[in-house]
């Protein structure tokens, strides 16, 4: 190609193909829209958690925050978390055995602090207090509150949910030995929190409508229904001759 640009009926638009700059930027995008493929990728799936939602965050703020547009895109992105309820993420993320090595990165008052939201969501999803809660929840931190060498693998096939199912494991094991275990039970509840599931978007696809605050107004459940009254009735208005018609006698 280099042989020809100075070809007349060389078309201009390719002309960009010879600067540097176009490709320095185009290996920028390519950053930029690698964690978005991600977060796109991870969060279509059926049994997202909390835990996936804060994992695509720190990934985009990651590449974001490196990037020349970071003032913009991390400014994006920071309105977008301060919507979420951000002890109730970062709790979940911190009950995700996948993420277990990050929590001995942690400094002291972080851990302090999710030692504190762990008694907080507990005695909000349970209305009850649990006073072995700090301490269940400081020894998964340090990695003493189950035996190493299990994981969400280990539970991969399964009906129910390999982080569920890891909480459900653990929490039998505490109980045959006697020992406490609300954070097991908090963590079962944590995950079993749902979040913008590709089943809703499904629904909402198939309307066709688009699934945003400011154009979509209709909740989940009354998207659902709709769905489910197109698919029975959706068709009685077409065709040769409908049930509305029939009852009418036209």
């Amino acid at each position: 190609m280099a042989d020809n640009w100075d070809d007349d009926e060389f078309p201009d638009a390719l002309v960009v193909l010879d600067d540097p700059e176009f490709w320095s930027c185009l290996e920028e995008a390519e950053q930029l829209v690698r964690p978005l493929c991600l977060a796109s990728f991870m969060l279509q799936h059926d049994n997202n958690t909390l835990s996936d939602v804060t994992f695509c965050f720190q990934q985009l703020f990651d590449a974001f925050s490196t990037s020349s547009y970071s003032e913009t895109l991390t400014g994006l992105l920071e309105k977008r978390w301060a919507d979420c309820e951000q002890p109730l993420f970062m709790l979940a993320f911190a009950l995700d055995v996948k993420r277990l090595e990050v929590l001995n990165q942690l400094p002291a008052r972080v851990v302090d602090e999710l030692t504190n939201f762990a008694l907080l969501y507990y005695r909000k999803l349970f209305d009850k207090d649990a006073p072995s809660i700090k301490g269940e929840m400081s020894e998964w931190i340090n990695g003493k509150y189950i035996s190493s060498g299990k994981c969400t693998k280990d539970f991969e096939g399964l009906e129910t949910p390999p982080l569920a199912a890891f909480w459900q494991v653990a929490k039998g094991t505490k109980m045959r030995h006697g020992r406490n275990f609300a954070l097991c039970e908090l963590a079962l509840s944590i995950f079993a929190m749902g979040v913008n599931t590709a089943t809703c978007e499904r629904y909402f696809s198939e309307l066709a409508l688009i699934h945003t605050a400011r154009r979509n107004r209709l909740a989940a459940e009354k998207a659902r229904k709709l769905l489910l009254f197109d698919d029975k009735y959706g068709n009685a208005s077409f065709g040769e001759e409908s049930r509305w018609s029939r009852k009418s006698g036209s």
